[in-house]
């Protein structure tokens, strides 16, 4: 069995409600947490950040759909970052470390080129080997990028309640419950490219040039397939 089988193994386990897997698979992914912690300055200590990331993790951990066949780093980076990202809007500023922005445009040449002698997208795999980095070393570059951009803009508005496309589905901290539910109940009725779609871009924060590479088809096919479905779901919640 090897380190990956083993791993999904526990992760089963602790979703099945064993605390002593759950503590396995937390205590093997504390790195990773770090590792994206040690990228980011800002008036908060670093332990508290590190306390903020593994809430992340645990939510990475309770979640992951092992279906889907990605990596268990390649589903936690981004629900991690997102419970930092969440810290920094409600209580402060920061900012991405130098070293990170210095990877970010290395990838990025990096992904030129490759897409030049290709003629396709590169994988993160693929980037990854051409620099000698791990693909969550390429993949927290590239997120990290993500992680200025707003995410404020409201895709729906109804009687004052807004969903802001950073907020998740599953999240039962809003206020308007009956709208997130109606929310929820409106996505389990797209088609499985759609819902696929929506959790690549809203549950692990995908940017569309990154689904792109996971479906298969090309950027602006993502954009117009996205708006496609966030119209569906206005028009339904709209008649709601």
């Amino acid at each position: 069995m090897n380190d990956q089988q083993e791993f999904f193994d526990l992760l089963r386990q602790a979703q099945a409600g064993d605390p002593q897997a759950r503590e396995q698979c937390v205590m093997r992914n504390l790195g990773l947490v770090w590792s994206i912690v040690n990228r980011f300055q800002s008036h908060t200590s670093s332990q508290d950040l590190f306390q903020i990331g593994c809430l992340g993790l645990m939510k990475a951990i309770n979640n992951f759909d092992m279906r889907y066949q990605v990596m268990f780093s390649t589903y936690a980076v981004p629900i991690i970052l997102g419970e930092i990202k969440r810290y920094f809007r409600d209580e402060g500023q920061m900012k991405i470390s130098r070293s990170l922005k210095e990877r970010y445009l290395q990838v990025q040449k990096a992904r030129e080129k490759l897409a030049q002698s290709l003629q396709r997208e590169a994988t993160i795999r693929e980037i990854a080997e051409v620099l000698g980095l791990q693909e969550t070393e390429v993949m927290l570059a590239l997120e990290a990028n993500q992680f200025l951009a707003s995410m404020d803009e409201a895709f729906y508005q109804k009687d004052g309640s807004s969903i802001r496309l950073e907020d998740k589905v599953e999240d039962g901290h809003s206020e308007d419950v009956p709208l997130k539910v109606a929310l929820k109940k409106e996505i389990g009725q797209l088609e499985e490219r759609e819902r696929y779609l929506i959790y690549l871009r809203y549950d692990l924060e995908y940017n569309q040039e990154a689904i792109a590479r996971k479906m298969g088809i090309s950027q602006v096919q993502v954009s117009r397939l996205e708006k496609k479905i966030l119209a569906k779901l206005k028009t339904k919640l709209t008649e709601e």
